[in-house]
């Protein structure tokens, strides 16, 4: 992320609480400060032993670099139209007869959906693939039921297929990582941890400006000043 971003990121969270940008890049600071404790990398053994009582961010995902981050997200984005499928793809129910959990519904996208969470947090959080996963499927029911009613009006030359495409993918990306729309507050925000370059702590987000790559918000103030 270049330094234009990062300002206009700064200064669109400053608009928004109505203080300056200096106390938006303290406050982050201060955060981080507090949380330190809180967001040490975890190893492969403990994510693989998360078990269902625990809280499904208490998992942070480490990313090696913020180019690393974006890769991941530009890769899932893009794998979205295909995973979302056709309209007669959506209309099939399939059902699974588990020893544990009975007879029930599966969403046909669920595999690829989960494959996909799951490469975006380098399988690492198995617990927060299946809640996410299952939030999204819900919000895709409602959009297709919505569809389903504007259909029922015969007058309507809609295209359908693209439209649940479209709506579905803003769904899912306002969801799962930063827009315009959410400022910041999606999932994947809330479950990514990083280590800055400069000073090797673990931060939530990285500054990048010149030849200083991936600074958490500290050592980047410092090289501002």
């Amino acid at each position: 992320m270049d330094n234009i971003q990062h300002e206009t990121r700064i200064r669109r969270l400053s608009n928004f609480f109505g203080v300056s940008t200096s106390n938006i890049i303290e406050a982050h600071v201060e955060d981080l400060d507090s949380d330190e404790d809180d967001k040490s990398p975890l190893s492969d053994d403990e994510s693989s032993n998360c078990s269902e009582l625990c809280n499904y961010y208490d998992l942070k995902v480490l990313y090696e670099s913020w180019d690393e981050y974006e890769n991941l997200r530009e890769t899932f984005r893009e794998s979205l139209p295909g995973i979302l499928g056709s309209n007669d793809t959506r209309k099939c129910i399939f059902l699974s007869n588990e020893e544990d959990a009975g007879i029930t519904s599966i969403s046909p996208i669920e595999d690829d959906l989960k494959r996909a969470l799951s490469a975006l947090t380098k399988n690492k959080n198995n617990t927060w693939v299946n809640e996410i996963s299952r939030i999204i499927i819900n919000s895709l029911q409602g959009i297709e039921s919505t569809l389903c009613v504007l259909q029922a009006d015969s007058k309507n030359t809609i295209d359908y297929d693209n439209l649940y495409t479209e709506l579905s993918i803003g769904v899912i990306t306002n969801i799962i990582m930063e827009t315009k729309d959410n400022m910041g507050e999606c999932e994947l925000n809330r479950l990514a941890i990083f280590k800055c370059s400069k000073c090797n702590k673990i931060t939530t987000y990285l500054f990048n400006e010149g030849e200083q790559q991936d600074m958490c918000g500290k050592c980047w103030s410092d090289y501002k000043d």
